[in-house]
């Protein structure tokens, strides 16, 4: 969902050079990253207007990301870049709790 300058300048590698299989853990993240922020909102996600208008098939629910729904991806992203594993030996990180506070607004609730 974010460029890959997006996120390599999230995890400060803006001025790296990476090898394939680096560059294909950040693309790998980043796509994790927005999957999970769609899916904790209940949402499907588009980068741009354009592509949710080009989409015949989007379900009405369906939002533009925004600088909130950005940052959370971002913030993941991160999170992820950091914590390769599950937990570590030496410290157990939850994911921030600043995600929940950005994505609330736009998360769908069953009535």
């Amino acid at each position: 969902m974010l460029t890959m300058e997006e996120v390599k300048h999230q995890v400060k590698l803006e001025d790296e050079t990476l090898s394939e299989a680096e560059e294909a853990y950040l693309q790998s993240i980043n796509l994790a990253s927005s999957q999970a922020v769609s899916a904790d909102i209940g949402r499907k996600l588009y980068a741009s207007s354009e592509d949710l208008d080009a989409d015949e098939n989007a379900p009405d629910n369906a939002m533009v990301i925004n600088e909130s729904t950005k940052l959370a991806i971002k913030l993941l992203i991160g999170h992820f870049y950091i914590n390769r594993e599950a937990t570590t030996s030496e410290r157990v990180n939850k994911i921030p709790l600043g995600i929940q506070y950005l994505l609330d607004p736009y998360r769908l609730v069953p009535i």
